[in-house]
């Protein structure tokens, strides 16, 4: 019996990852840097390659809430599953120990 797409989707959402910004598929990773980021590439970069290197997920909610989570309103409700998509993958690269 194979499993159905939901879990087999679960399963891959809860894999740690190394880099948050290759983790994002090409179309997702152009969506988040125009719908999150006001399609600052540079701004997306750089907060990727920080979260990469913070050592938890409490810094890099921090790191979110200080940046570009307050400055293009990530609360809005046209972002907000954006938002927390994206935030799915940066738990991602801090997986509980």
């Amino acid at each position: 019996e194979l499993p159905n797409a939901d879990d087999v989707s679960g399963r891959f959402s809860h894999i740690p990852i190394a880099n948050i910004e290759s983790a994002l598929g090409l179309n997702e990773r152009i969506f988040t840097l125009n719908e999150l980021f006001g399609g600052d590439r540079v701004l997306f970069e750089t907060t990727c390659a920080e979260l990469n290197n913070l050592g938890s997920y409490r810094e890099a909610t921090a790191l979110l809430l200080q940046g570009a989570a307050r400055q293009y309103k990530w609360s809005d409700p046209e972002r907000i599953k954006m938002a927390e998509h994206f935030i799915r993958i940066v738990a991602r690269r801090y997986p509980k120990t």
